[in-house]
């Protein structure tokens, strides 16, 4: 019995194949064919690419932090020795050897900050300023020497001390300078081509202000409200320097910064002649914070 059942599904399986003949090849989709498959086309899956070792290569034109900036009254370059001379009419200049590159009328203070290559060429920055309270900033500048020729850029101001301002950045034929924070903004400089690009980001409106600028606040809420008699109390009646560094802060436009709850508090502690500060916990979160 078993040889007639398998003798059976033999001549069905055969007939089976008979009467559907050779299959249609699939068309070649990859091949730009517009025929479409038929639908009972059982998909075929391309085939993977070999696999082949490769090395990690280092991204192109990784950013790098350079030295930071200093005050220098002489530089060497490749075409001489840079340096800062004041005139008999005490004009500040640059000169190139005895060559004049650069003079500035009304700087008090002309200096030096910073080399840079690219490319083969010296790329300096330079900074002057006029002196007195108005201007506590400098002003920028960068030179680019390429051979017996030098271009020098437009300039463009800082909104920190020299001192703070952080070590420059490079990435490629770019050079980038953080400058501080000017109403409302973080602004960086762009020095590529000998050209400068001058960019602001805006500062988050809400959260927690920096805690460096709600130390120095804080800071100067000690020094300003706390401790004084009420002739000597408060951001207007304190030297110079707290005044600058109070106008400093207020002049980044950190819309974190509540400076009118820090007014508040400064005169509270003045009218009471308070001796101790309010926690910095406290002050943080009425003057530092944005909901």
């Amino acid at each position: 019995m078993r040889f007639f059942i398998l003798m059976f599904w033999i001549s069905v399986i055969n007939l089976t194949l008979t009467a559907c003949g050779t299959p249609n090849p699939i068309p070649n989709v990859a091949q730009g064919s517009t025929n479409s498959p038929p639908a009972n086309a059982i998909p075929v899956a391309p085939t993977a690419p070999p696999i082949t070792a490769t090395t990690s290569n280092p991204t192109p034109n990784p950013l790098v932090t350079l030295p930071k900036l200093d005050y220098l009254d002489s530089l060497d370059i490749s075409q001489g020795t840079l340096r800062v001379v004041t005139t008999e009419d005490y004009d500040r200049t640059i000169m190139l050897d005895n060559q004049l590159v650069y003079k500035d009328e009304d700087a008090m203070l002309l200096s030096l900050n910073g080399k840079f290559n690219i490319d083969g060429k010296n790329v300096i920055l330079f900074s002057g300023n006029s002196g007195g309270s108005g201007t506590p900033h400098s002003t920028y500048r960068f030179i680019t020497f390429e051979g017996s020729n030098y271009v020098i850029s437009e300039e463009f101001d800082a909104y920190l001390e020299h001192e703070q301002l952080p070590p420059p950045q490079q990435q490629g034929n770019k050079i980038m300078l953080q400058l501080g924070r000017n109403e409302g903004y973080r602004i960086m400089a762009i020095y590529e081509n000998g050209q400068v690009t001058v960019q602001g980001q805006r500062l988050p409106q809400t959260g927690t202000a920096e805690i460096e600028d709600c130390e120095n606040l804080y800071s100067l809420y000690t020094d300003a409200c706390i401790g004084q008699s009420f002739s000597d109390c408060g951001i207007d009646n304190s030297g110079m320097y707290i005044v600058r560094a109070y106008n400093h802060v207020q002049m980044s436009g950190d819309p974190r910064l509540n400076f009118n709850a820090f007014d508040e508090l400064c005169d509270f502690s003045c009218s009471k002649q308070a001796q101790s500060p309010l926690p910095y916990a406290v002050f943080s979160e009425a003057v530092c914070r944005s909901p």
